[in-house]
């Protein structure tokens, strides 16, 4: 799994509990390439270190159940866990 620092952790969360959907595609895009790792691999790293709580936690906290967590967070997600079966396996 990716590692973040906390200032790409704070912004991912921030941009999910704003429901700022093109500005986090394009952080995580940015990011993705500047990491090497996929938008979805950042966004699992992406959890507040005192709270536990992920960006889809800060989306669906703040009632935002539109673009920012379908395609931004649970579609890279579910993608993500088709080509990552080892992550889930019993």
């Amino acid at each position: 799994m990716a590692t973040l620092d906390e200032d790409a952790v704070d912004e991912i969360l921030y941009l999910a509990r704003a429901n700022e959907a093109a500005e986090l595609a394009s952080y995580l895009s940015e990011l993705s390439a500047q990491t090497k790792r996929s938008s979805a691999e950042l966004v699992v790293a992406a959890v507040d270190p005192f709270s536990k709580n992920s960006a889809l936690h800060y989306a669906a906290a703040n009632g935002h159940n539109g673009t920012v967590v379908k395609y931004d967070i649970v579609q890279p997600l579910a993608d993500w866990s088709q080509t990552s079966s080892s992550y889930y396996s019993p």
